[in-house]
């Protein structure tokens, strides 16, 4: 019993700070891209307030492409039917706090939007990675790559558990 509670007391204090950057990371996105602002306000969200319409979403999207660019970052990608990857389009209406009407198939402005992104060439990633940097370490490395969305979701109620000896 003793080492399994060594083990636990040094994943909270070499992991804690990455888990719970990746829960507050989640929690944010989680909120983005609802249109109801009652059950945004309901779940605790801070920002309450309507997504962005598609008249702000160029500049926004932009904005993000430019930035993923710059830093060699790669778009949120997910497997089709046929195994290829496809941009992860419910995910980035979380990042972009916006609708998902804002790129449905049908209509100018959302052939618009996909076609920023597919013709963006920035390539795609297969999985959806919350942008939080990992801190802790295991022998002087990183003690794993990034934090996916889901994983982070699901982590969130054991973090809750887990970490409240920390104050948060």
């Amino acid at each position: 019993m003793e080492p399994l509670l060594l083990w636990a007391l040094r994943f909270i204090s070499d992991f804690a700070e990455d888990i719970i950057a990746a829960h507050r990371a989640y929690l944010v996105l989680s909120h983005q891209g609802r249109p109801d602002r009652a059950r945004r306000a309901r779940h605790g969200s801070t920002a309450a307030r309507a997504p962005h319409r598609q008249h702000q979403l160029a500049p926004l999207l932009t904005a993000y492409l430019d930035g993923l660019r710059s830093t060699g970052g790669r778009l949120p990608g997910r497997p089709r039917a046929d195994a290829r990857l496809e941009p992860h389009r419910p995910h980035l209406v979380r990042i972009l706090d916006t609708t998902e009407s804002a790129f449905r198939e049908s209509g100018q402005r959302g052939q618009r939007f996909r076609t920023m992104v597919t013709d963006s060439g920035i390539p795609l990633d297969g999985d959806v990675y919350l942008d939080v940097p990992i801190i802790g370490q295991v022998h002087g490395r990183p003690w794993r790559g990034r934090i996916t969305y889901v994983l982070a979701r699901e982590v969130s109620g054991v973090r809750c558990r887990v970490v409240t000896e920390r104050g948060v």
